[in-house]
């Protein structure tokens, strides 16, 4: 029964009733939206973020290479490069096994199933000039779900799950900061790849979470209309994922992607609260981060 219930709080909640799920959970008080709401007007106004949001409100995505430092990028990579050495010394499956997703490369700098927030994985996604411009785009601080770092290897068979267009259901609105680890400069190393915003809107709900090219509305001509983000390792993106409709990682024989993601939304969550959050978070935490990293 509870598999059952769960299954179908899944399909209510790819679905326009999530919108009334949301209201409900506001109504009821959840979320803590006030006090999030007051932090929100703590944060010094940012012409550059107002600009970015003014876009990505446009588009529904935005690049990010010129708004995030690039010395915070290259210790992203300097930290992701250590623990893939790691993972090589201790002769474990990655070694001899590229798989779908390197989560484990997190899992590893985790303790007891949480990542510290103190860890860089947490804190890139907490500095202050990502903070602000999520925060404009949510109107509230809002909520980083999780990080992960994800390895696409050669596709073998048919496009599959995040290979097939569709649009991501975490929660009513759900927008995913992307940093490159590998060079992506062709369409054979898996780009990320979508239809924005105003092309997106186009295409209403489908009974199907993920299409085939072929089963998409034939109104749209997929060839012209997609983008596909393109770029040297480091490069930078946010995509409100739950807006645009994308899909990704068909990388080419002889070809991988590497790539850090983190998830935000505003609360109230759609979905129940998991029984343990993805962060410990440490003392060292300012109140704005810690409202990010809580429910």
């Amino acid at each position: 029964m509870a598999s059952l219930s769960k299954r179908l709080l899944w399909h209510i909640n790819r679905s326009p009733l999530k919108h009334g799920v949301k209201a409900a959970k506001r109504l009821a008080g959840q979320g803590d939206l006030p006090r999030r709401m007051r932090l929100a007007q703590q944060l010094a106004a940012d012409e550059r973020a107002e600009r970015i949001a003014i876009d990505f409100e446009r588009d529904g995505f935005v690049m990010l290479d010129d708004y995030i430092p690039v010395a915070q990028r290259a210790c992203l990579r300097d930290v992701t490069d250590d623990l893939i050495a790691a993972e090589k010394a201790s002769e474990s499956v990655f070694a001899e096994t590229k798989s779908g997703l390197w989560s484990h490369l997190v899992e590893r700098a985790m303790e007891n199933g949480q990542l510290p927030s103190g860890h860089f994985y947490a804190q890139f996604a907490l500095q202050g000039e990502i903070i602000r411009l999520v925060t404009r785009l949510f109107g509230v601080v809002p909520r980083l779900d999780y990080v992960t770092v994800t390895h696409s290897a050669p596709m073998v068979g048919e496009p599959a799950y995040s290979q097939l267009w569709h649009r991501d259901h975490d929660d009513v609105k759900v927008i995913k900061l992307f940093v490159y680890l590998t060079d992506v400069n062709s369409v054979e190393d898996g780009p990320f790849s979508f239809l924005p915003g105003p092309c997106s809107d186009r295409i209403g709900f489908s009974l199907k979470s993920h299409r085939r090219d072929d089963q998409m509305p034939g109104a749209i001509n997929i060839v012209d209309a997609k983008k596909e983000i393109l770029g040297p390792r480091l490069t930078c993106f946010m995509v409100e994922t739950s807006r645009c409709l994308h899909m990704g990682s068909r990388v080419a024989a002889g070809h991988e992607r590497l790539m850090y993601t983190a998830t935000y939304f505003a609360p109230p969550r759609v979905f129940p609260e998991p029984t343990r959050t993805f962060f410990r978070v440490d003392r060292a935490v300012d109140e704005i981060q810690r409202a990010l990293l809580t429910p």
